[in-house]
């Protein structure tokens, strides 16, 4: 026998196979793969890596292409993923499209995203960057999605426009449940939205009565509705949503008291409602939804003080079910709000407390200001909280460090940024 030194390829599995990572159990070595952005990556490290990397189906779930960040390699890398992942359902988030006519290796994933969707159950596309409603329309090739149940199509920058869309995509998918579109007509709608269990209308360029009515009448299962900040135009017939459980609004128009009078939905549970309120916005609250079966409540007014002449403490008294409330202006005044929440948390005539169910609180994030702490205070001292919501710009880390400092006994306490109908015009 001839002794000889092994080279560096030998010797690797041999260092591999007594290392700590090769004796890694193949449950915890799945949770660390969990965490890596790029799995493909992970078959070309070794057998057994590949093996555990192939059978864990999470590690190919989510698919995610942003030109912005990504190269040729990385394109290349993508994929290697996706035709790993080609017998597993998938979701896949297009953040943008290439700048460059050149990136034919960032196009061509693009392309296998979107004329490869047999297995993608959710999609969606971000048509932000200058000239993608151009680019979309030359890479779609979209037969169906047989297995597609979420569809979300963004534009949110005014400076693109997607009135010139002719997109024809998934027009035949009948497993379409959820779908939501930023800025684009609906006229130009490239997903039939009929049978839809969840529909979100951010910003749209005009709402007319014709769509309306053609929406409620092809979706008579609607669980979640969500209308927000139109540009122009609001029918003025009454919609019926028999099954409807959650309604958002968010409008900046003077009309808003008359909008909330044509929702007819008996079974709402989820209230969200971000508006310039009056008095006769709050009477129509009052009068067209069942308060009593509220289980959330979210109140907010982006342009002026919550409380200022109306009469929303009425409205809040009488969801009696409620769990979840949240209150938020951009005033910078906390009085009113503290005086409405003593007014809620008292007690009734009774003796019994008149929301008895709450339990998270939603507040704007200004309350935390060193200048407001004794007002926040004793916001906490009315109820034991089951949690409270702040919601802010930025992460609110510092704050939410120096809260925890001052009160020993704080509720677990979360920093959310605001959602897009809580966010001002």
């Amino acid at each position: 026998m001839i002794n000889r030194q092994l080279t560096a390829e030998e010797r690797a599995p041999i260092h591999y196979a007594f290392s700590p990572l090769g004796r890694l159990p193949t449950e915890l070595l799945q949770n660390i793969f969990l965490y890596v952005t790029e799995p493909s990556t992970l078959l070309l490290v070794c057998k057994y890596w590949q093996r555990v990397a192939e059978t864990h189906s999470p590690l190919w779930e989510t698919v995610m292409f942003d030109p912005a960040k990504q190269t040729a390699w990385t394109a290349a890398s993508l994929l290697r993923q996706l035709e790993s992942g080609r017998s597993r359902p998938i979701k896949v988030d297009i953040a943008g499209w290439p700048r460059q006519v050149g990136h034919e290796a960032l196009l061509k994933v693009v392309n296998h995203c979107l004329t490869n969707l047999q297995h993608t159950q959710q999609l969606s596309i971000n048509l932000d960057i200058e000239g993608s409603t151009v680019a979309f329309k030359e890479v779609v090739r979209v037969q169906d999605a047989p297995a597609l149940g979420d569809f979300r199509l963004k534009c949110k920058d005014p400076g693109v426009n997607p009135t010139s869309l002719e997109l024809p995509l998934l027009k035949e998918t009948k497993s379409l449940r959820h779908v939501e579109i930023w800025r684009v007509p609906l006229s130009k709608s490239p997903v039939s939205l009929v049978n839809l269990h969840s529909l979100a209308l951010h910003r749209l360029p005009c709402i007319n009565s014709t769509e309306l009515k053609g929406l409620t009448k092809g979706n008579p299962g609607l669980k979640s509705f969500s209308v927000v900040y139109p540009t122009s135009g609001w029918p003025w017939d009454i919609i019926e949503l028999p099954v409807l459980e959650r309604l958002t609004l968010a409008m900046s128009s003077d009309d808003f008291p008359l909008i909330i009078r044509i929702f007819k939905a008996p079974k709402l549970q989820h209230l969200y409602l971000a508006a310039p309120f009056n008095r006769l916005s709050a009477q129509y609250i009052l009068e067209t939804f069942p308060l009593a079966n509220l289980r959330t409540l979210h109140l907010t007014s982006p342009n002026q003080p919550l409380f200022a002449k109306t009469v929303l403490h009425q409205v809040i008294e009488k969801c009696t079910s409620l769990t979840n409330l949240t209150l938020c202006d951009q005033s910078c005044d906390p009085q009113p709000i503290i005086t409405c929440l003593r007014d809620i948390l008292s007690l009734s005539p009774d003796g019994s407390p008149k929301l008895p169910h709450l339990f998270t609180l939603g507040l704007p994030s200004w309350v935390t200001n060193p200048a407001l702490l004794l007002a926040f205070g004793e916001i906490l001292k009315l109820k034991t909280w089951g949690s409270i919501v702040l919601y802010g710009e930025g992460l609110g880390k510092l704050e939410l460090r120096d809260l925890k400092w001052r009160y020993r006994r704080l509720p677990p306490t979360l920093w959310k940024a605001y959602p897009p109908e809580m966010q001002p015009l």
